[in-house]
C-alpha cells in the first residue's frame, strides 16, 4: 500500500491496514487525510521532521527534472519558482486545510497550532536529537527490532545533513522560492522554537 497519494491512503483504509496492525509507522505528506484510517481503538501520535523550505523546493526542482517530467526539461530553477508547477506554502496549507485559493496569517496561525498540540517536531539538520525523541517518546528502544535496525539508523543519524543544491540566501533564486514559500518559512521558524520547547519537556 502506497500512502504517499490520496489514492493510496483510501486503498489503505479499504483494507483495513491500520486495524491489520502490519504497520507500525506510517509515512506521509498528506497529514490531512491520515487520520480517516484511525478510529477510537486504533490511535494515532504524529511527528514530522522540518526542513528548510527553500532546500524543500530546490530539492523538489531538481528531484522532479531528474525524473525526466517534461514540463521541467528545459526549465531552470528560476523559471519553476515563477510557474504554477510549483508547491506554494505546502505546510501550511495542508495543516490549515486550505489547499486551494489564497491564504493569510490566520491560515499561518492555525498551522502553528495544529503542529503545536499533534506533532512531536523533529529538524533534518539536528537528525540526532530528533531520533533522540522520537525514541523517549514512542519507546521505540523497547521494541525487539531496535537492536537489528540500530546499525541503519546509526548511519542515518551520524550523515550530516547537506543540501545537494544550495541556495544562496538572499540570491535572486532564493527569493523567488521565498515568495512562494513566505509562510512555510514562518512556520519552520516556528518548528525550530517548539523544537526546543520539547526538549525541555522531554529532558533531552
Amino acid at each position: 500500500v502506497n500512502i504517499a497519494t490520496p489514492q493510496g491512503i483510501t486503498r489503505a483504509l479499504n483494507l483495513g491496514l491500520v486495524p491489520s496492525h502490519l504497520s507500525d509507522t506510517l509515512v506521509t505528506a498528506h497529514v490531512d487525510l491520515i487520520p480517516s484510517l484511525y478510529n477510537a481503538n486504533d490511535r494515532a501520535r504524529a511527528f514530522t521532521v522540518f526542513r528548510h523550505p527553500i532546500d524543500r523546493a530546490a530539492s523538489m526542482f531538481y528531484f522532479l527534472q531528474g525524473t525526466g517530467y517534461p514540463p521541467l526539461k528545459n526549465m531552470t530553477i528560476n523559471d519553476y519558482a515563477k510557474s504554477p508547477l510549483i508547491e506554494n506554502n505546502w505546510l501550511v496549507r495542508i495543516l490549515s486545510e486550505s489547499m486551494t485559493g489564497s491564504i493569510n496569517m490566520d491560515n499561518l496561525e492555525i498551522a502553528k497550532e495544529v503542529l503545536r498540540r499533534k506533532f512531536i517536531v523533529g529538524l533534518l539538520d539536528n537528525k540526532r536529537g530528533s531520533f533522540a525523541r522520537f525514541d523517549h517518546y514512542f519507546k521505540w528502544k523497547e521494541s525487539p527490532k531496535y537492536e537489528k535496525e540500530f546499525g541503519c539508523r546509526k548511519q542515518l543519524m551520524d550523515e550530516k545533513y547537506v543540501p545537494k543544491h544550495p541556495i544562496r540566501k538572499d540570491s535572486d533564486t532564493w527569493k523567488l522560492l521565498l515568495e512562494q514559500n513566505r509562510f512555510d518559512v514562518h512556520l519552520y521558524d516556528f518548528a525550530k522554537e517548539l523544537f526546543s520547547q520539547q526538549s525541555y519537556i522531554f529532558g533531552l
